[in-house]
């Protein structure tokens, strides 16, 4: 089986967006100040204003191109500090602090929307420890949410849509991962699919033909609301899932959510020949 993934920690496009800001803030700020030393026709006030707001524009651009800086220093500080303490996680676990991280311990990523008239950004934050930086995850839902509700709105068609999707996500937590599964990625090593036969892969390929879907579509894995069936089938128009890995078996793509990719392995698709539809079943147990 061929496998890629979309790595959830990128935080290059939160990068460009904060440094690209900050640069906006700083111009206008130092356009406003500079009007300070401009003859006006106007009583005082107006000038000692125009000097006070761009000193907060320069200020805010000065802030934000650091916190551009910072963003990728963070990222890159949790990923070494995954690997480094690998062993140890795949252990008993290694500390954050009075925190113990093991491969099941969570982290989280929140996202932003800013629409700029013809289309909508979507950068998210660094990886961040659930409980260990929970006060972080905090800080960072709460920005994600301001900055969206402000500038996310603003694109057409589709801005309305995109905003009340990441404000739905980061009320609900962001998006969610395991540190053991950021350190397979990190390692490229990609978890187990569920054993997929080849009459269920040659069922889903024609199924997606017969519906018409896009060359680009996938059997998409995802979790289920029923603890007794925790795996879920559906087909998706595309594979551009930052949150699913993407494999190739018997010729058909198959995007992993990472949220059932410990337990995958323990499943199979099949056809039920009884209702000609695709379905999983647990995996016998070797005795």
């Amino acid at each position: 089986m061929a496998a890629r993934t979309h790595s959830s920690g990128s935080t290059t496009s939160l990068q460009l967006l904060l440094i690209g800001m900050g640069f906006i803030a700083l111009v206008v700020g130092m356009a406003l100040a500079l009007t300070w030393l401009m003859p006006s026709p106007h009583a005082l006030p107006l000038p000692l204003w125009s000097l006070l707001a761009g000193g907060a524009g320069m200020a805010l651009g000065i802030w934000l191109i650091g916190m551009g800086t910072r963003v990728g220093q963070w990222a890159r500080r949790m990923d070494r500090w995954i690997l480094d303490h690998a062993t140890a996680i795949e252990g008993d676990g290694a500390w954050w602090g009075e925190h113990r991280i093991d491969r099941g311990t969570e982290l989280r990523q929140f996202e932003a929307a800013v629409s700029y008239i013809l289309g909508t950004l979507t950068p998210r934050t660094p990886l961040i420890l659930a409980e260990a930086q929970a006060g972080r995850a905090r800080l960072a839902s709460l920005l994600c949410l301001l900055v969206t509700l402000v500038a996310g709105w603003w694109s057409f068609p589709f801005g309305p849509v995109v905003t009340v999707r990441v404000l739905w996500v980061n009320v609900h937590g962001g998006h969610r991962t395991t540190v053991g599964q950021r350190l397979d990625e990190l390692r490229g090593h990609p978890p187990r699919l569920p054993w997929i036969t080849p009459r269920a892969a040659d069922h889903a390929l024609a199924t997606m033909e017969l519906k018409r879907y896009p060359p680009s579509a996938a059997l998409y894995i995802g979790p289920n609301r029923d603890p007794d069936h925790p795996l879920s089938l559906t087909f998706s128009p595309d594979t551009a899932h930052d949150d699913c890995w993407l494999f190739t078996a018997h010729d058909l793509p198959i995007l992993l959510h990472h949220d059932v990719s410990d337990i995958a392995a323990d499943f199979i698709i099949d056809v039920d020949s009884a209702y000609d539809q695709l379905t999983v079943k647990p995996r016998p147990r070797r005795m």
